[in-house]
């Protein structure tokens, strides 16, 4: 029961921690996106103060806007990537997913999606989509 218990704290911890944009706190429950982002093939949309993916204009799975997943063009290693040639501190590589894709934490300190978008304008990666909190029912 304790971890279970612990679980639940983390998870919540991380999801009133991920960077937001401080908006005002609008209900969940809405059916329409207050914002919507379309970045590196993806789409995302803002339900109250969560970001949130999108397929066929519908909300799907929460988006954790604090890990982005990276793949460089090359297939390079991420952990190699001067990020600051394109004016970002160096990004912590989380964890490596598989040989090119790599999970990277976006500090708080930044916003998120000006984050993603600078690394996928930058034209060095062929995948950039943020991680997700996934719904099981």
């Amino acid at each position: 029961m304790k971890i279970l218990l612990s679980f639940f704290f983390v998870l919540f911890f991380f999801l009133t921690n991920c960077n937001t944009d401080n908006e005002s706190i609008i209900s969940e429950n809405n059916n329409d996106p207050t914002r919507i982002i379309d970045l590196a093939g993806y789409r995302y949309g803002l339900y109250g103060n969560r970001w949130y993916t999108m397929a066929n204009e519908n909300r799907g799975d929460l988006v954790d806007t604090c890990h982005v997943i990276l793949r460089l063009v090359n297939d390079g290693d991420v952990n190699n990537y001067d990020f600051t040639k394109i004016s970002l501190p160096k990004l912590n590589v989380i964890r490596v997913l598989t040989d090119s894709y790599y999970e990277v934490e976006i500090p708080s300190e930044l916003n998120s999606f000006d984050t993603a978008e600078k690394l996928w304008n930058s034209g060095d990666f062929q995948e950039l989509v943020f991680n997700v909190f996934i719904s099981v029912y």
